[in-house]
Order: C-alpha cells, then sequence, then structure tokens
C-alpha cells in the first residue's frame, strides 16, 4: 500500500526533526564553551585576587564554579538520555535556567572591582565578557532565545557598572555596550535562522529519500506478488490441460478403434467429425499451454508443413449440416 500520510503530517515530522537538531548542537557546544569559561576563569582569577575582597571573590568564585559544573552535568545526562525528537524540547527549559545564573554570575563578578573602566582589572574583565560573548554566538544560536539568556545578565550588568560614576565617558561605555549587545542579538538570530534552513533542507531530502526507499518497496514487493499469481496461473493452466488432455486422448484412442470397423457412412462420417473436433481441441489445449510458455518466456515457434485444402475442408466439416 501507498503511504496516505499527508503534508501535514510531514511538515510537523520535519519541524520536530529541525527543532531536535537545533537543540543537539547547542548541548554539543556545551564541553567548549565549558573550556573557554574556564580559559577566562584562570585569566581574571590572578588579577582579581589582587584587587578584588577575599570573601566576596572566592563566594563568587565557588558560585561560578558550581554553576559551569551543573551545566557540564546537564550535558552528560542529555548525552546519557539521548531524548527523541518528541522528548528533546523537554530539555530547553533547563539549558535556558542554567545559561542565565552563568551569565548572571559572570556579569555580577564585575561589581567585585572598582567602579569605572580605566583601570587594567575592569578592562580585561570586560574584554573577557566580551569574548566570551562573541563564543556564545555560535555556540547557543540553533536554540531560539538561548544565547539571549546569557546576553542579557552580561550585558545588563556591562551597562550598569560602566554607568558608575555617571559622567560623559559612562554614557559613551553604555551605548557602546548597548549597541554590542543588539549587534550580538541580531547576530544570533540570523545565525539560528540560517542553521534550521539548513536543517530543513538536509530534513527535506532524508524524507524524499525515506519516501523513495518506502515506494521502492512497495513497487518490489508488487512485482514479486503479480510474479507469484503469474506463476501460479501458468501452474494452474499446465494442470488443467493437462487433466483434459489426458481423456481426450482416450477419447480420440477410442474412435480410431472404432473406425477400423465395418460401419456405415454415416456413422463413419460422425466419427471422422469427432475425431477432427477432438484433434482442435488438443490444439486449443496446446495453445494454453504455449499461453502460459509465453509469460515465462520459454516459447519455441516451429514451422510445420501442412495442406491448405485439408484445412478448408477440416474447418468445412465441422461446420456442414448432413
Amino acid at each position: 500500500m501507498m503511504r496516505t500520510e499527508g503534508p501535514g503530517a510531514a511538515n510537523a515530522s520535519i519541524r520536530e526533526r529541525i527543532v531536535a537538531a537545533e537543540i543537539e548542537l547547542a548541548y554539543q557546544a556545551i564541553p567548549s564553551a565549558t573550556v573557554g569559561s574556564l580559559i577566562h576563569f584562570f585569566i581574571l582569577i590572578p588579577v582579581l585576587w589582587m584587587v578584588a575582597p577575599r570573601g566576596p571573590l572566592l563566594a563568587w568564585v565557588s558560585a561560578l564554579l558550581a554553576i559551569i559544573l551543573v551545566r557540564f552535568l546537564l550535558w552528560r545526562a542529555y548525552q546519557a538520555a539521548r531524548p527523541s525528537s518528541v522528548e528533546a524540547p523537554a530539555w530547553v527549559g533547563r539549558f535556558k535556567g542554567i545559561n542565565f545564573l552563568v551569565g548572571a554570575l559572570w556579569g555580577g563578578g564585575l561589581y567585585l572591582l572598582p567602579p569605572g573602566l580605566r583601570d587594567f582589572p575592569g578592562l580585561l574583565f570586560v574584554i573577557c565578557l566580551i569574548g566570551m560573548q562573541a563564543g556564545a554566538f555560535v555556540s547557543f544560536a540553533p536554540i531560539p532565545g538561548l544565547f539571549r539568556t546569557f546576553l542579557v545578565p552580561v550585558e545588563a550588568a556591562l551597562i550598569a557598572w560602566a554607568l558608575i560614576p555617571l559622567d560623559r565617558n559612562a554614557w559613551i561605555a553604555a551605548g557602546l555596550f548597548t549597541l554590542q549587545a543588539l549587534w550580538g542579538d541580531g547576530f544570533a538570530r540570523k545565525t539560528q535562522a540560517t542553521t534550521e534552513e539548513v536543517l530543513r533542507l538536509r530534513f527535506e531530502k532524508v524524507a524524499l529519500a525515506e519516501e523513495l526507499e518506502t515506494s521502492n518497496a512497495q513497487l518490489e514487493n508488487a512485482r514479486e506478488r503479480a510474479e507469484t499469481a503469474t506463476h501460479a496461473k501458468s501452474a494452474f493452466l499446465a494442470n488443467m490441460s493437462h487433466e483434459i488432455r489426458t481423456p481426450m486422448n482416450a477419447v480420440l484412442g477410442f474412435v480410431g478403434l472404432a473406425l477400423r470397423q465395418d460401419l456405415s457412412p454415416k456413422v463413419r462420417d460422425y466419427l471422422d467429425k469427432v475425431r477432427t473436433s477432438g484433434q482442435s481441441l488438443l490444439g486449443i489445449l496446446n495453445d494454453i499451454l504455449d499461453f502460459s510458455k509465453i509469460e515465462a518466456g520459454k516459447l519455441e515457434l516451429e514451422a510445420t508443413p501442412f495442406r491448405l485444402s485439408d484445412l478448408l475442408k477440416q474447418v468445412g466439416d465441422l461446420f456442414s449440416q448432413k
């Protein structure tokens, strides 16, 4: 049977695959994001150790490392679960929540420093945050809205921190951070749209290949069933013609024996017609066998000499009335 699945169901299936693939791409980026976070962390720690208060710094370090570890363990759990396309969307909310906490902790680390952007620790921290955002553009773009969960808390912390103290340079810095945030969000949305289009084309191609494979299998199955039916019909015709021909040969044999007897002309004529009709019937049975041979591709033509006048006389005798 041919598939009865409508285009709406097929599109829904492709959409589910696209969403699941986007989620998988984002989860696959967690190990590299973890490595990047740790690199920036170890770059900042020596500088922060010199200028930040010990108590708040240790609390920030503990919380940041803990949430980075939780995000990494979430990736391990996702790898172990290997959710289906139907189950995958349930993993998005967890990812967004943890990602927001990571962004909030990174942004909150700015407030361990003296206010302003003119000192080296502050500039280094800002550079590291911008670097992490650049990596997050690609890592978290596949899932719609995931990048914003990291961008919003980081940029909010940057802009608020830049405005302390409130002077001309602070406003310039805040404006630049705002433009950078808007550009990053737009870039992430374009990346997500491009990723979705690539995945859509990929899964449409896969769906077409699966449909073609199914159609080919159905056609092959139909061909096999047709060949089986043809062989069964040929075997039936061969058996039936054999069963009919056996008693017909006996009839013709007895007619031949009867014709050797001393018969009246009228009875002999009747028996001659019986023999001729029987031979014609045997010819029809042979033609049925030839039909079976044609279907099997085993028919062989042969040339047999005959007298046309005798053939016409036999045909006339069959239909004559005496």
